[in-house]
């Protein structure tokens, strides 16, 4: 399971010392939405975009990057409706990959504590591939 988030508001991300004051304020001063994921279990910031289209670019780079994919989840606050990001997403990932199943999910408080109230991601589970052993070769 693979995991990439965007962050509308720094604020969150500032209270948890994810970024510096300087950070927080230069990525609200310019507009700039950080992208998380996780490396050894801390959430690390991985990129930023600075629109919901490139947030999307941002996304579907990330999820084009794996051959086989079980499920992807997009993943949005509770009280959320579908955004606008979210209905591009939609509709990029049932074109990068036909017949798969998208669900949408909302991401739990705890993660909501870390990265903020007003975020949004996308996690895939990867298929796991089975190694075929051809018995006649050797």
């Amino acid at each position: 399971m693979f995991a990439i988030y965007y962050v509308e508001s720094t604020e969150a991300m500032l209270a948890n010392h994810m970024l510096t004051a300087e950070h927080s304020i230069l990525s609200s001063m310019l507009g700039v939405k950080p992208m998380l994921t996780f490396d050894e279990g801390h959430l690390v910031t991985t990129g930023k975009a600075r629109t919901r289209s490139q947030v999307v670019e941002q996304l579907i780079e990330f999820a084009s990057g794996f051959d086989s994919v079980e499920q992807a989840v997009i993943v949005q606050p509770e009280s959320a409706q579908r955004s606008e990001t979210t209905r591009l997403l939609i509709n990029r990932l049932a074109d990068l990959f036909p017949g798969q199943p998208i669900t949408l999910c909302s991401y739990s408080p705890s993660l909501a504590a870390l990265i903020g109230a007003q975020a949004g991601g996308l996690v895939i589970l990867s298929a796991e591939r089975e190694e075929t052993h051809d018995l006649y070769k050797d």
